[in-house]
């Protein structure tokens, strides 16, 4: 008779029994569920719970299982059990401040200032141009060369034409570099000419008085430089020769004394 009232009491009760809590919980937060079933249980089923079996107990013919769980899910959310179980979810972010604050015109400028910021970014504008165009003209200008202060003081390239190795047998190439370099810095120091940053016919363009011996030391730097085989056959002599006669004719007063002193 027992055995029997033990039957039907099984057979009245639901295949699972879930113990959920009462109130919402809140999002992320830990709570335990407890599930009482008379076959295995499947912690599947608590999905999309995440949940860690705590313990397990055995009434007779029926099993309890007691999880720590937590939802990351906001609102009601469905427990795949049988029969199916409800669990309320909040939110874990406060209330807002106030009410909800919906777009409207308030962006829109009023009629007294309409008119005054389209004058206003133009003015930004041309500001702007302005500042643009001067950067633009700043940078495509002549580098600026600083000036000698003391002629009496300046570098003498006379005395370094005269120091001027000629060119040995491996290579030309240094010797119409240090050549050039030479009148090049006389001609920025003497002439305050940009000239380290001038072609050889800028530069020429710039001192046309000065032209003849300067033009043929130039010309004959640069066909040894850039003229490959021709550069072999250049007078290493004769563009010193004529380096010299532009140095000497182009002194300053205080250097030729100077030199002539020497």
């Amino acid at each position: 008779m027992t055995k029997l009232w033990l039957l039907l009491l099984a057979c009245a009760l639901p295949a699972q029994q879930v113990t959920l809590p009462t109130e919402a919980v809140i999002f992320g937060d830990e709570f335990e569920i407890t599930v009482t079933a008379s076959d295995a249980f499947d912690p599947g089923q608590l999905s999309p719970l995440v949940v860690e079996l705590l313990d397990r107990t055995a009434i007779g013919a029926r099993q309890t299982w007691r999880f720590r769980a937590r939802c990351y899910q906001v609102g009601e959310v469905t427990l795949a059990l049988n029969p199916p179980a409800k669990l309320m979810v909040a939110t874990s972010l406060p209330e807002p401040a106030g009410g909800l604050e919906w777009p409207s015109d308030g962006w829109l400028m009023t009629p007294g200032s309409s008119g005054l910021w389209p004058w206003m970014s133009l003015l930004g504008a041309g500001v702007i141009l302005a500042w643009w165009l001067r950067s633009y003209r700043a940078a495509k200008a002549e580098p600026a060369m600083p000036a000698v202060a003391d002629r009496g003081q300046e570098w003498d390239a006379m005395a370094a034409l005269k120091e001027l190795l000629p060119p040995g047998s491996g290579s030309y190439q240094p010797y119409y570099q240090q050549l050039k370099a030479i009148v090049r810095r006389h001609c920025h120091v003497r002439f305050l000419v940009a000239a380290d940053v001038r072609t050889s016919e800028e530069l020429l363009q710039t001192l046309p008085d000065l032209e003849p011996p300067l033009k043929v030391c130039l010309n004959a730097c640069d066909v040894a430089l850039f003229g490959g085989d021709l550069g072999h056959r250049q007078d290493h002599q004769d563009a010193k020769t004529q380096a010299i006669a532009f140095v000497s004719a182009t002194r300053s007063d205080a250097t030729a004394g100077k030199g002539a002193a020497q």
